[in-house]
């Protein structure tokens, strides 16, 4: 047998459902009017686990050092193999992946803008 699709409708991708989709002109007119509402924030959409420096060390992480885990206030007991690091305050200094050593985290990319904060 043959067969022939005429359309096909994607509703659903991991966590992004049609129903919370906005049309390009729904998008240009919210930015318009300078409303950025419909930007998720980066932890909603990527469900890593976060992982807090201890106060004073924001700026090693901010110039791309590695801590060793004693610099770290709060590392949960299962982490996902890519991190968010951030700050006592919540603001995201880097993303890093997970590593087996004195270093738990290796910086992937470090962010030096102070308002990226988790949402």
């Amino acid at each position: 047998t043959f067969a022939v699709m005429s359309s096909l409708v994607r509703v659903r991708s991991g966590d992004f459902d049609i129903k919370n989709a906005l049309k390009l002109d729904d998008i240009k007119c919210l930015v318009d009017r300078n409303n950025y509402s419909f930007i998720l924030p980066v932890n909603e959409v990527l469900k890593w686990s976060r992982v807090i420096v201890k106060e004073g060390y924001e700026y090693l992480v901010r110039n791309g050092v590695n801590l060793k885990k004693f610099n770290y206030k709060f590392i949960p007991d299962e982490t996902t193999d890519m991190v968010f690091i951030t700050s006592v305050s919540g603001e995201i200094l880097a993303i890093a992946s997970k590593q087996t050593s004195a270093i738990p985290f290796k910086n992937i990319r470090v962010f030096k803008n102070e308002a990226f904060k988790m949402g």
